[in-house]
């Protein structure tokens, strides 16, 4: 039986060696520990128009869900976003909440985060005036309404 010598220190059987190459080959791929199954999605069938000035704040709140929540893993992380058209008047807000199971880690709440954010952009209008989407381990929603005193 031919031997191999790993890093000058231990002697290893050629047949070992494709498994130790599959193994540092993928020893740095990401394994995902998030349950990501849809529970439910909630859409409000109400658009906001183009012409309104809210038009781009939701896609502006749920990425900041999905960027700030991971660091409030297990609480509830409650925003609220408010815009500015060119004339400087404020409007708004929209409020949102993300969520992530206590379980999780910051970058396994973030992936789970992500797949929420697809699934409500898949699921409901990019625009709706309100939408939610809760996955096994993580939730997202907004509306135009203040939902950030939820419990």
């Amino acid at each position: 039986m031919e031997m191999i010598v790993i890093k000058g220190a231990k002697l290893v059987p050629v047949q070992q060696q494709l498994f130790i190459s599959i193994f540092l080959l993928f020893a740095g791929t990401t394994v995902t520990h998030y349950d990501g199954t849809l529970v439910s999605r909630i859409c409000n069938p109400h658009v906001i128009s183009f012409a309104d000035e809210l038009y781009d704040l939701a896609p502006n709140l749920v990425e900041n869900l999905v960027d700030r929540t991971p660091k409030h893993v297990g609480l509830l992380f409650r925003f609220q976003i408010r815009g500015k058209d060119i004339f400087g008047n404020i409007h708004g807000p929209l409020y949102g909440v993300g969520y992530c199971s206590a379980s999780l880690t910051p970058n396994d709440c973030s992936d789970c985060l992500v797949s929420a954010k697809t699934k409500l952009y898949e699921e409901c209008s990019l625009h709706g005036i309100g939408a939610q989407v809760h996955l096994k381990d993580c939730d997202i929603r907004y509306e135009n309404y203040n939902i950030t005193d939820v419990k």
